[in-house]
């Protein structure tokens, strides 16, 4: 377990904590507060959205701010530095146009870039969340787990969530409320009519659990690309729908092994390392014809 732990301490480009270390390390231990604290410098777009159709305080949010800043702060380091621009106190109470408008796969890159710098193990996951256990649809969500040294466990805590849902314990998941990506593709790939219960705001399609278990799977690896990246075998409903039953079941061996990842690390890195169409990646502006270094393979992807 030493090895996985010591995995999950280090960063990425997306989680890397330098440029801000000393101050993350600065802020309270507490990791309940801690994830308090983190949510309340922050606006999710959808309560932004509610708040100005409601016309509640968000209503009084500046006009010309991004009504969404996901494409444009996608690191740790660019999210804190932007709140130090917006508030050179850092991070505390905020008036409300000094907060940024980022989503869960946001902020949870966020809350484990800074609990990575002060030396707890974490990990962002990547799958479908319930609002309360008696829904049975789940929609996409991102969260954190963090390594607990005392109960010797993964914690799973839903930063962008709180004040929001008081339905469940947002500080320790329970069970039957965050779904990762893997459960959910294999849920549906045995119970196909199961695809119903899934959903990335009004789509329920295969192409959504393809995608997400790739979010999964990348985050799994400390490379936690955006919503918006994907490889680009699965990069469209058209290109998920026409996958053989062979590519199919590939993935399925993926998500097994994701079901465990602490036992299969060893596994899961072998193929991040070494299998090319689970690794290259399209972003907005990187698309198949781009990946040169593949280019037999574009011509399938096509």
């Amino acid at each position: 377990m030493k090895d996985v732990l010591n995995f999950y301490l280090q960063t990425s480009v997306y989680t890397n904590y330098e440029p801000y270390q000393q101050y993350f390390e600065s802020l309270t231990n507490d990791i309940d507060q801690l994830a308090v604290l983190v949510k309340d410098q922050i606006i999710h777009r959808s309560e932004l959205r509610q708040g100005c159709l409601n016309h509640n305080n968000f209503s009084s949010f500046p006009w010309h701010r991004y009504r969404c800043e996901d494409d444009v702060l996608m690191t740790a380091p660019a999210m804190t530095a932007e709140l130090f621009r917006l508030n050179s106190d850092g991070f505390g109470n905020r008036l409300l146009e000094e907060k940024i408008v980022v989503t869960c796969r946001y902020i949870s890159v966020l809350m484990a870039s800074i609990l990575k710098a002060k030396g707890i193990p974490s990990r962002c996951r990547a799958g479908f969340s319930k609002r309360n256990l008696k829904r049975t649809s789940a929609g996409d969500h991102w969260i954190v787990e963090y390594w607990n040294f005392t109960e010797k466990r993964w914690i799973r805590i839903d930063v962008s969530r709180i004040h929001q849902v008081d339905y469940y314990n947002l500080f320790d998941i329970p069970d039957g409320i965050f779904i990762t990506a893997a459960e959910s593709w294999l849920d549906v790939r045995t119970t196909p009519n199961h695809l119903k219960d899934y959903r990335r705001g009004k789509k329920q399609t295969l192409a959504i659990l393809a995608q997400a278990l790739f979010h999964d799977f990348h985050a799994l690896m400390n490379d936690e690309i955006s919503y918006r990246f994907s490889p680009p075998f699965i990069s469209s409903e058209e290109k998920v729908e026409s996958l053989k039953e062979e590519d199919l079941k590939h993935l399925d061996n993926l998500a097994m092994l994701m079901l465990h990842p602490d036992d299969n690390l060893t596994k899961l890195k072998e193929i991040f390392e070494t299998n090319i169409e689970y690794r290259i990646i399209n972003s907005p502006l990187v698309k198949d014809e781009d990946h040169l270094e593949t280019e037999e393979k574009v011509k399938k992807w096509s």
